[in-house]
């Protein structure tokens, strides 16, 4: 019975492959490991925004038994190398994080037709190669909620790395959060000038504070952990950046958090099918790719409560962050009442900060 048992076994093996190669017109030329190359432009594990990434991918890797292979530090100018280079490896999928890389993204996806690319943040479609994005400026309207409640001296520092439209939007909607519930409150925003670097970001973080003695909780929106030790040693709550940074759970507050997975479950699926959306992708709090990452345990229940019910407008597409009326830092109406604001406007173009903010 033992051996019937296992030829039984062996035919309906031998019939699900038959079936499997002729289900497919392409099933024999499908290759049986799939390799996920990725571009890092900072280190896998210090930059904030490179970890969130690998987070996310790693768990989407193993749920679909993919085998994942990265980059760390890739200068733009070398992206369409090190893609060729991850493709050469056996990489049939490429995963660009960096919308620095997207030239050079673009060459590759136009060389190696038979390859699947994603390009985070990016704008520029192919057959085999799509964009998209997350609207990250829920989650940090959520966090400034968080901070608006918390301040006790209404006066909260902000460093960021450039003032592009993805900063400009961040720092915007986190101080829209701060003044729902705390309206006479105000943000000081001070830019760094740089993603990365720790001493560039820590000596930012320093000249804010001792410029603004008052500040008792700082925000950020960089990919270094340095303003969260420099606002540890001046003995200050923070919101932290991309990720729940562990090794500061003593001064987080909160952090806007990324996750990839839910975006990366969706287009590495595709990807192993041969075909990818072919459009741009903006992903909203409702899909789970943004949130907060968990309320510090001081946090007041009325906070959390607030949030809460936030969060739930928010994935009913109740409201989004920028209906007006809203009025930009010299007192202007910029956004009038019942209106909102066209993706390409906050995506593109948007180059001013809300009343409330503060430069430095």
């Amino acid at each position: 019975m033992r051996m019937l048992a296992g030829v039984g076994t062996i035919f309906f093996i031998v019939f699900l492959i038959i079936a499997g190669l002729t289900s497919s017109p392409h099933a024999a030329t499908r290759p049986q490991a799939y390799r996920v190359g990725v571009l890092l432009i900072g280190d896998a594990a210090m930059s904030s925004w490179n970890a969130a990434h690998m987070q996310g991918l790693s768990k989407v890797a193993d749920e679909l038994g993919l085998v994942l292979q990265y980059k760390e530090n890739v200068a733009p100018d070398a992206c369409r190398d090190a893609a060729d280079m991850l493709i050469a490896d056996g990489c049939n999928i490429i995963v660009s994080t960096s919308i620095s890389f997207e030239e050079g993204i673009v060459q590759a996806a136009e060389a190696h037709h038979d390859v699947m690319f994603l390009q985070a943040t990016g704008t520029k479609v192919r057959p085999n190669l799509v964009p998209y994005m997350g609207r990250m400026y829920q989650a940090r309207y959520l966090a400034g909620i968080v901070a608006g409640c918390a301040t006790k001296t209404g006066v909260i520092g902000y460093v960021a790395a450039t003032q592009i439209p993805e900063v400009v939007r961040g720092i915007d909607a986190f101080t829209l959060g701060v003044r729902r519930v705390n309206p006479a409150a105000r943000v000081y925003v001070h830019y760094i000038g740089s993603w990365s670097e720790d001493g560039e970001a820590q000596q930012a973080t320093e000249e804010l504070l001792s410029g603004t003695p008052a500040i008792d909780i700082l925000a950020m929106h960089a990919d270094t952990y340095g303003p969260l030790a420099v606002a540890r040693a001046h003995g200050i709550r923070a919101i932290g950046c991309n990720i729940a940074a562990s090794g500061y759970q003593d001064i987080l507050l909160t952090a806007p958090v990324w996750h990839w997975d839910a975006i990366y479950g969706k287009y590495l699926r595709e990807a192993m099918k041969g075909r990818l959306s072919g459009h741009g992708y903006l992903a909203g709090i409702e899909t789970g790719i943004v949130g907060l990452a968990p309320l510090a345990p001081d946090v007041t229940p009325e906070t959390s409560r607030a949030v809460r019910q936030m969060t739930e407008l928010l994935e009913d597409g109740e409201m989004d962050v920028f209906y007006g009326p809203i009025r930009d830092a010299g007192g202007r109406l910029r956004i009038a009442e019942g209106e909102n604001p066209s993706d390409d406007e906050l995506f593109d173009r948007l180059d001013w900060h809300v009343e409330g903010v503060e430069l430095r």
